[in-house]
């Protein structure tokens, strides 16, 4: 076992960069290289072995995503939870908005068409009620995500949204070509 895991230590330590020593159970001591943004783990198998790995996915810190790919997270996260389809999530709002939290369209005589889906107020307002969100914020984009997942559970897409479903759908804004 000692000589799978020196072996796989020596086929990764090209790749990495700093050193910890480490002492195997026969008591020969080895240095391991670590790379930047790993995390080294120990912990006890069923056996009693002691074991140390490392986690090669790299965490991802909030201050290291662009808003645009927070927002995908997001839109990933509540598709999940409402078990809908996240890509028709994201090319909705890619439609509505262009994924621009803060897109706005003054015409609707309500308010004004707001935020990454476009709601407009009276909608958001209805939608929350009967999903008994009452504390969601129509102009917070977090909560428009969770909504609108909410609400394609619920089948009211592409009712809804009408004009982007037929776009996507039919891959032309001409509306005489929508069936």
């Amino acid at each position: 076992m000692a000589k799978w895991l020196l072996v796989l230590f020596l086929l990764v330590s090209p790749l990495i960069s700093f050193g910890k020593i480490y002492e195997l159970p026969s008591g020969k001591k080895i240095t391991i290289e670590e790379p930047k943004n790993i995390i080294w783990k120990s912990f006890t198998l069923p056996s009693g072995m002691k074991y140390v790995a490392m986690q090669l996915i790299p965490i991802a810190r909030a201050a290291d995503l662009s808003l645009r790919e927070e927002i995908e997270l997001w839109i990933r996260q509540f598709a999940e939870k409402f078990n809908v389809s996240a890509e028709t999530l994201l090319a909705l709002a890619k439609c509505e908005s262009g994924i621009n939290p803060d897109a706005y369209n003054p015409k609707d005589p309500t308010g004004g068409a707001k935020g990454l889906f476009q709601y407009l107020k009276p909608t958001f307002n209805a939608f929350k009620k009967e999903a008994k969100m009452p504390d969601l914020n129509y102009e917070n984009w977090q909560n428009q995500i969770e909504l609108t997942a909410w609400a394609f559970s619920k089948g009211k897409y592409p009712k809804h949204w009408l004009n982007c479903a037929s776009y996507l759908k039919y891959k032309t804004w001409d509306k005489s070509q929508w069936h």
